[in-house]
């Protein structure tokens, strides 16, 4: 039977820092903001990698509640009891829902609920769990110099022509295929429907061949690089805040 478990875990964290420095141990040296990027990206990779965990789980445990009908009418009153405590609390004000942090200890393996990444997303406030964590563990580096970086590298995420060009050509084999006999006739002349739709039968399997082998596996890895740059941005955001305000 499907249950939703109780949640005891408090979210903690734990820091360390490293510094570079010159060969003779006397002076920091400068980085580049591209190295030091690069180590942000490493250092906030476990917290990712639990987030799509997280999800390809719980759409396990969505498709395993509609295969067990006796199931489904329980979840559904804890979800429902869920929504309602929740119902106060403000969408924008970035805290984890009670219904969130109910299935991340459903869905969560035991030997994962000891780590950093579970209890930071199953705490009342994720990101400024992370935020504050990259600070202590980076005190050296300027995240908002960091940010304006990451934000420039979004411009490398987005669909090229050749992308839009495919969908297009998608589009128009659909059409053509759906083209009425006497209008090809009255274009091209009697007895050409047969070849027009030898042409189009071979023009819509190549397209549909780039569709599936190029452009779908393109389209969902970007997707997931954006939604990904789309966390560390909100990541780095809080980051540079919470260090703008320290005394």
């Amino acid at each position: 039977m499907v249950t939703l478990h109780l949640l005891n875990d408090k979210p903690t964290h734990t820091t360390s820092q490293t510094s570079f420095v010159t060969e003779d141990n006397t002076a920091p040296l400068l980085k580049p903001l591209d190295h030091s990027l690069t180590e942000v990206f490493a250092e906030l990779q476990p917290f990712w990698d639990f987030q799509r965990k997280f999800q390809r789980r719980l759409t396990t445990f969505g498709f395993r509640i509609y295969v067990r009908p006796n199931d489904f009418w329980s979840i559904y009153k804890d979800i429902r009891k869920l929504t309602a405590e929740d119902r106060g609390r403000d969408i924008l004000s970035g805290q984890t829902s009670a219904l969130t942090r109910r299935l991340l200890a459903t869905v969560t393996p035991d030997d994962e609920r000891h780590g950093l990444p579970y209890k930071v997303f199953s705490g009342d406030y994720s990101i400024h769990e992370i935020g504050t964590h990259l600070v202590e563990r980076f005190p050296e580096l300027s995240f908002e110099a960091l940010a304006k970086l990451h934000a420039i590298r979004r411009a490398d995420l987005a669909f090229s022509f050749k992308e839009y060009t495919g969908v297009v050509l998608a589009a128009g084999s659909l059409i053509a295929k759906s083209i009425p006999k006497s209008v090809v006739e009255g274009w091209w002349g009697k007895g050409s429907f047969d070849s027009f739709e030898k042409w189009v039968f071979y023009g819509t399997a190549i397209v549909l061949a780039y569709v599936l082998v190029l452009l779908i596996p393109f389209w969902l890895t970007t997707r997931t690089n954006q939604r990904k740059h789309k966390f560390i941005a909100s990541v780095l955001d809080y980051a540079a805040l919470a260090k703008k305000s320290e005394p």
